[in-house]
Order: structure tokens, then sequence, then C-alpha cells
């Protein structure tokens, strides 16, 4: 060993391509995240428009083949129809992120929504999937306790009967119950896959 403790440039210079190497990589997974962002966001918008005007058929034929296998056009339609008769027309909507989710030769994006309708608010949730070159709708979800078919208070958890107009626990009033319960599909799981919010 000479001078300089020997060897020390070489450890020196894999120390700094692997920090290139890293910091390449977060700027790829950045650069991905933006561009999902950007694909979806106006998909929203439509998805919000579309669904106001009545306009299922046309989010239903724009969705991923995924959401198409699990849901007919009718159940499809159904669920919508159950929020927003439920809620009323949208008041206003807020975003709370997105996130991508990259696994299995696939990526995902989840956009969340605040969103305040007529009659109550709800969390809506969003997944597009990369399919055949762009993000497919794969699954949309109102979340909102007027929406959950009404055994317990949305306010102390006591059990309620569907019936009942105010909580015999805590006097809460009490949401009218939905006319049908929807079923929401469930957000997609990607095992191994990783997340990044954006």
């Amino acid at each position: 060993m000479g001078k300089g403790g020997g060897g020390g440039g070489c450890w020196k210079f894999g120390c700094v391509a692997m920090l290139l190497m890293f910091v390449g990589g977060i700027g790829a997974a950045v650069m991905l995240s933006v561009r999902g962002r950007k694909q979806v966001e106006p998909k929203v918008e439509r998805f919000f428009k579309n669904v106001e005007a009545g306009e299922f058929r046309a989010e239903y034929d724009a969705a991923s083949s995924e959401l198409k296998a699990r849901e007919s056009f009718g159940e499809f339609s159904n669920t919508l129809l159950t929020a927003y008769a439920t809620l009323g027309p949208l008041s206003s909507r807020t975003s709370q992120g997105f996130s991508i989710s990259r696994g299995d030769a696939r990526s995902t994006v989840t956009a969340t929504y605040d969103c305040t309708f007529d009659k109550g608010e709800a969390k809506v949730v969003f997944a597009y999937v990369a399919e055949e070159g762009e993000y497919r709708l794969l699954s949309v979800s109102f979340r909102s306790p007027q929406l959950l078919p009404r055994s317990t208070c949305p306010e102390c958890g006591a059990p309620v009967k569907p019936s009942d107009k105010f909580c015999a626990s805590c006097g809460e009033k009490l949401p009218p119950p939905p006319k049908n319960e929807p079923v929401a599909p469930a957000l997609p799981t990607d095992p191994g896959g990783t997340v990044q919010e954006f």
C-alpha cells in the first residue's frame, strides 16, 4: 500500500457511482410520478363531468379491461347512481394526493379527493392502471358514512336500527339510510410493488 491508504480512489469512485445511481433512480421515479399525475388528473376531471351528466357509458368504455372483467356496465353504473342519489351533486373537491405503485410489470396511479356533495361528504379514491400505453380506470370508491349500511351510529358507534332518526346512545341525528347499498370495488393490491406518494 502506498501513501494515502492505497485503493482509496477506487473506494471513493464506487461510492460516488452508487450515489449517482441512487440520485438518478430517485429522479426517474419522480419523473414517472409526475407523468402519471399529469395523465390521471384530466381523466379524473372528465370522470366527474361525465358522471354528473349521467354519461356512465363513456367512463365504462374507457375503463381498464380488469374493471370490465370484474363489473358489468349495470353494476358500474348502479354504484355511481347509488353514490350520487345518496350524496347529491358534487359541490367541490380537493386533491389529497397521488401515489404510484409499480410492480409485476405494471404501474397503478391512485388519486384521492376530499369531496363535498350537496347532501354530504366523501373521500373519493380512484385507481388507474397503465394499459395499452395509457392510464385506464381500474376502480373508484366513494368512502362516506352515508353510503354504509346503517347499523351503527357514525358518531359513537352504538348500534342503531335503519328506522332510527337519532342515536339512542349519544343523541346524534342520523343520516338517512341509502336506498341501495353500493358495492365499491376494492383498490388493487400489488404485492412486492413499490408505492411512491407525489
